[in-house]
């Protein structure tokens, strides 16, 4: 089973990503979301270019797209029957812009994706019909998350990733033992917000400066897990100690009863873009960086003068956590344009 390859990518970009994003505020990413979107494109990538996004993106070469399948599938298996887990992907092709039948062909085996055909020189219609659609994939959660400016004439494919989660706790809270109480902003700022209180089964751990907890959802295969700073101003330590062994380790620390006390919140924040961290990181030529250096050719045949490359990743979050469980909305869109 290759599953393991996929989860240790998902942690290991996500952390970079994180440390990457400017602050301060909430942050909020899904790091498998943008990984699905990214593999997508490197199943059409080749050359140097391939050889980058292996590396930056932490993938594993030719079993990349087998590991994510393998992951998506125990991720649904570990759901009880009333949650949902909804992921779907699409490519919004500009008409009449020939893919490479062998690219088609591997995204539809491993993504379930169908190109469909948009008219980019129409923008704003393009742009209603992709934003329209996940909508649709995530439960009217996420709307207009294609800006204005982003596409123009000149785009030839964008490739979208949604992920919608629903997935209730497997000893629900009590909203009679909700109530209002202090939480640090920023480690400083004092401020009352709802919070559940209950004796829960869970997993907790201490590890030097922080607690870990790891609440299991129904049917106990999968946990949200939260880690806590001692001090309400050891935030960025923690951060800075996390790597993705300790996302690993923290998802299977032993279960104990303990009484747990976690706030009440719905987070929606700004759609992020992600391609000047991804640059960052050392994901440049898929960005055509240097000029001429991006390499799709096994999506569309590569000529000197037309040729694919990326030129945003656009990042859109919903997050709410209550008494029943978790909700959540992930999108990635992957904006390609040619030289």
């Amino acid at each position: 089973m290759t599953s393991h390859l996929a989860a240790e990518a998902v942690n290991e970009l996500g952390l970079e990503l994180h440390r990457g994003l400017p602050g301060p505020g909430n942050r909020l990413l899904s790091p498998l979301s943008i990984q699905l979107a990214a593999a997508m494109a490197f199943a059409g990538s080749a050359g140097a270019t391939r050889e980058e996004m292996n590396r930056v993106l932490h993938f594993c070469g030719d079993e990349t797209l087998a590991a994510f399948d393998a992951l998506v599938a125990e991720l649904r298996l570990g759901l009880a029957s009333d949650d949902l887990l909804s992921l779907a992907n699409r490519l919004f092709v500009q008409r009449g812009y020939d893919l490479r039948p062998s690219f088609l062909a591997l995204v539809a085996t491993h993504h379930g994706s169908a190109p469909e055909e948009v008219d980019y020189r129409a923008t704003e219609p393009a742009r209603a019909r992709i934003n329209g659609w996940v909508e649709e994939e995530t439960a009217n959660k996420i709307r207009d998350l294609v800006p204005h400016g982003v596409l123009d004439e000149t785009t030839r494919l964008v490739l979208v990733n949604a992920l919608y989660l629903r997935a209730a706790w497997q000893e629900r809270f009590h909203t009679a033992g909700t109530s209002l109480e202090e939480f640090f902003v920023e480690g400083a700022q004092p401020a009352r917000v709802p919070t559940m209180h209950q004796k829960v089964h869970c997993g907790y751990a201490k590890k030097g400066e922080h607690h870990i907890i790891a609440l299991p959802f129904a049917g106990g295969a999968m946990r949200f897990v939260a880690f806590v700073p001692n001090e309400k101003d050891g935030l960025a330590a923690l951060e800075a100690s996390l790597d993705g062994r300790a996302l690993s380790r923290a998802a299977r620390i032993p279960i104990m009863e303990a009484i747990v006390w976690l706030p009440k919140f719905r987070i929606e924040p700004p759609a992020l873009a992600l391609a000047k961290a991804l640059r960052e990181l050392g994901l440049k030529s898929a960005f055509d960086d240097p000029r001429g250096s991006a390499d799709f050719d096994a999506m569309a045949p590569r000529r000197p003068d037309d040729y694919l490359f990326l030129s945003e990743v656009l990042h859109k979050t919903f997050l709410a956590l209550d008494e029943e469980g978790v909700e959540a909305c992930l999108f990635v869109g992957r904006v390609a344009d040619p030289r």
